[in-house]
This record gives C-alpha cells, structure tokens and sequence, in this order.
C-alpha cells in the first residue's frame, strides 16, 4: 500500500500537469480528484456536473489543477470495511461535514469500501510509527475494533499480536503492540460540530431501528445536541446520560460494554440504545419518552404535569426532524 506521502506527491505532480481526465469504467469522481489533488466538488463545477455521483466512463473531464497541493493540507484515504465517516474524520482531526463537503457525499451515512476520501487540511497532528510496529495505551471505552480502525489493521492481527483470546474484552490502561506496515495517524481530533452530532444521532438510529427524527428530537430535548454539557444532577453530554443508568447499560444491557460516557459517540450509543429498551418495555412512545426524562419507576397509569410537558415538547421536535 502507498504510503500517504507517496500518494500526496503524486496527487500534486498529477494536478500541476493535468487538464484533461477520460473517465474509466468504474472511477468516480472522487477517486479522480484524488489522483490530481483536487476535490470532488471544484471537478463538479469545473464540468458542469448537477449530479456528481453520476459519471459516464468514456467522458473527458477538465481538471482545474492546484486544488490539492501540500498548502492546504490535503491527503487522501481509502475507506476500509467497519470505517464510517465519523472514525475517518477522528483519525484526521477534521469534522463528518468537512469529509462530506470536500467529496460531494450527500449521505454522509453511506460510505462505500474502496472510496478513495480527499481530507482537506484537519485540525489534528500526527505522529509516523515505524514499519517494526509501534503501541497504543487503551483508554477507557474503546474497543479492539476501534483501534484497529485507527491504525488501519484489523481485530484479528491486533489479538494475535498481542495474545488476546478474547477479542471483545481489552483493559484500560493496556498497551497493545500495533503490528504491521507504516502508517500515519492523528493523535488529536477536532471538537464535535452540529453536523457531526446530527450525523452520529442518525447513525445510531438506523443501527438500533429507532425513528430518526424522534432520536434526534429527543437529543435536541436534552441538550441542545451539545456534546460536553453536564447537568445540575449530574446528566452528561449529547444524550444526557447519567452515571449511573450509564454503568447499567454497559454492564446489562449491552452485555460488559465498556463505552465511556464523556465520549461524543458512545454517549450517543448508549442513550439511543436504552431508548430502544424503553420503547421495548412501555406500553407507549410516550411512556417510554417519560421513563427516559425520571425514570420507568416513576411513570404510572397517567403521566404527570413535568413528564406530559416534556414529551410533549419531544414530540413537537420530533415534526421538525
């Protein structure tokens, strides 16, 4: 695999020369601008194209050059199976909008394995291991999956690397030994937007079957969608997720999870999956919605003033989502 300097360089050289591009059949519009260093929405403008994930093999396209060079801190990367946006822009310290824009992806919830993403200058320095391996302290909530993904090998070669019978279980504060080629990785990332949270609140609520709208408006309930607000009682983040009900969900009901509640992501995944619970064990939306503000233990026959005001105020979001 070229390494990410490699790929840099040639982007640049391409772009400085190039002004024509025959399309071939199976490239799309961003692995063209990729290969010459510009983005996929300045080729989209340049040729007049309404619909920059519809091109024609055999069409000759006029490519602007420069729109990649080193000054703005372009690369590229190639999406690898179980990476979503989100992971991509953590690892360059760029943000799921940024991504989305610069390669014209207008679901930012379908990335396909293979697509080669142009990053444009992130937030987030880096650090080169070498090509005999390098190590990772896991910190509290991540899993396997996640620092594989960070350092672009899979589950499977980090537990053989580092005698791991149990690929789902791994210790905070344990330094694995990464295994494999040299690669390049951002070691610090940018604070989550509104589009990012947007972008996860959707993410969890196709995974966990739950209605969009109505995860997004029950976010937007408790926290304005800010990542590190923190309650008078002690509710943190996107999802308002306490504590304690935090420790619950990873210990029962996901099964010895070890998500982290201060994290953007997996307060999203824990909030969204004990809503599905919820919605599992209530007799109705509504009380569900309820349970979720004070508590199943608290929601009787008829709901209260307190829990009728804010699931009507959830349900009102809801339309607007």
């Amino acid at each position: 695999m070229v390494g990410t300097a490699a790929m840099l360089w040639a982007s640049q050289s391409a772009a400085a020369y190039a002004s024509e591009h025959v399309v071939k059949k199976g490239e799309t519009l961003s692995d063209i601008a990729a290969r010459y260093g510009t983005s996929t929405s300045a080729l989209a403008r340049a040729n007049g194209l309404s619909n920059p994930n519809l091109i024609v093999a055999g069409t000759t396209l006029t490519v602007t050059s420069g729109g990649g060079s080193s000054s703005g801190g372009s690369s590229t990367h190639e999406v690898q199976a179980g990476e979503s946006l989100w992971s991509i822009a953590q690892r360059y310290g760029t943000t799921v909008h940024a991504l989305a824009s610069a390669n014209g992806i207008s679901n930012p919830n379908l990335v396909v394995v293979g697509t080669t993403l142009t990053i444009s200058g992130g937030g987030g320095s880096t650090v080169t291991s070498s090509t005999g391996g390098s190590t990772h302290t896991v910190r509290a909530g991540e899993t396997l999956s996640d620092i594989g993904l960070r350092y672009g090998v899979s589950v499977e070669s980090l537990a053989r690397a580092n005698g791991l019978a149990n690929s789902d279980l791994v210790v905070a504060g344990t330094s694995l030994t990464i295994p494999g080629a040299e690669a390049t990785i951002t070691q610090t990332s940018t604070a989550p937007t509104s589009a990012d949270v947007g972008y996860l609140l959707e993410q969890e609520a196709l995974a966990n079957g739950v209605n969009t709208s109505l995860i997004k408006a029950l976010a937007y309930q408790e926290s304005g969608w800010q990542p590190h607000v923190i309650s008078s009682a002690g509710a943190i983040g996107v999802m308002q997720v306490m504590p304690r009900t935090a420790r619950w969900i990873n210990k029962v009901l996901l099964e010895g999870t070890s998500l982290n509640v201060r994290d953007t992501h997996d307060n999203i995944k824990m909030g969204v999956s004990y809503l599905r619970y919820l919605l599992s064990i209530m007799p109705t939306q509504d009380k569900a919605l309820a349970a979720y503000y004070s508590g199943t233990d608290n929601v009787g026959s008829k709901l209260r003033r307190y829990q009728r005001v804010y699931v009507d105020s959830v349900n009102a979001l809801t339309a607007r989502f």
